[in-house]
């Protein structure tokens, strides 16, 4: 598991602390986050292994995703990554 965001360049971490979100087990949706990330290298992982081991920060999402009521933070089941 990866615990920085697969987004290239990215810049949240240490100093920019964001919370991490797994990629969606749903292939279909993967594949869009996959799409949106312009990352080649993980275009031929299957949706399993993404769920697994990548995840993107909250930089990447609309605030409006993120449930921020549930102890965890979660995104909403319909959430898409908009923001880059």
């Amino acid at each position: 598991m990866q615990n920085q965001c697969a987004v290239t360049n990215c810049a949240s971490g240490n100093s920019d602390p964001q919370p991490l979100f797994r990629f969606p087990s749903d292939p279909e949706r993967s594949k869009k986050w996959v799409e949106k990330c312009q990352r080649e290298d993980l275009s031929d992982k299957p949706a399993e292994q993404l769920y697994r081991l990548y995840r993107l920060c909250g930089k990447h999402f609309e605030t409006s995703s993120i449930d921020k009521t549930i102890h965890l933070k979660e995104l909403s089941s319909l959430y898409v990554i908009i923001l880059f």
